[in-house]
């Protein structure tokens, strides 16, 4: 999750956003976030204009309905902009205030995880060994990738998977953590974040939604 803007806009940091419009999609985990790192910039959300742009954050971005967005992928959007020739900057909340958080999970319900963990622990497994090949065939991995897309509705651009697999996988394994592992206290200061932003009613023990199957 970025704040991404095309490179002719010169916005490079959050006090670059002052007097500027942005858009986003409508979620109140993005405008908690633009608010945030305002915040930690000693600005404040009434110092932009703010407007929901909705899923067209990419249109909006190019056709100068605003100045930047909130919410675009590092991975996807980025490499998609850049395959149509434009030149991009962007920054990363988690860099000014917001607290870093999983980008991507998986969810299952607390009976599965109760009566089922053999079968959940192997589809974690499976998940693991397909991150391994990939890891060690990116080529082959991606032309399965593109050889099973929804190209009807959904074609993908072997650029653009190409560039998003380099991003992805030095970030999906570091020397810090494994593949697949998290850290309880991330959860946790991401669910007080949210309490204190109003996201949430009611402050949560991360500890009671979170399990790791693996251990």
């Amino acid at each position: 999750n970025i704040v991404l803007s095309l490179k002719e806009k010169n916005i490079n940091s959050p006090e670059d956003l002052i007097g500027k419009t942005v858009g986003y999609a409508g979620s109140p985990l993005s405008e908690a976030e633009i608010e945030t790192v305002l915040e930690n910039a000693g600005a404040s959300i009434e110092d932009i204009n703010f407007i929901d742009v909705g899923f067209e954050l990419l249109t909006a971005t190019t056709t100068g309905e605003v100045d930047a967005t909130i919410g675009s992928m590092v991975n996807h959007e980025v490499p998609q902009l850049e395959e149509q020739g434009f030149e991009v900057a962007y920054f990363f909340p988690i860099d000014h205030g917001v607290p870093d958080c999983y980008e991507l999970v998986l969810l299952t319900g607390e009976d599965q995880v109760k009566n089922n963990p053999d079968k959940l622990k192997k589809f974690l497994r499976a998940v693991q060994k397909g991150f391994e090949f990939t890891k060690e065939n990116p080529e082959e991995a991606l032309q399965i990738l593109l050889a099973n897309q929804n190209e009807e509705n959904f074609p993908l651009s072997e650029t653009v998977e190409k560039k998003s697999l380099e991003i992805l996988l030095p970030a999906m394994e570091t020397e810090y953590a494994d593949f697949l592992s998290q850290d309880i206290k991330v959860w946790q200061e991401n669910a007080d974040w949210m309490y204190e932003k109003g996201i949430l009613d009611k402050k949560v023990d991360t500890s009671d939604i979170v399990v790791n199957l693996l251990e």
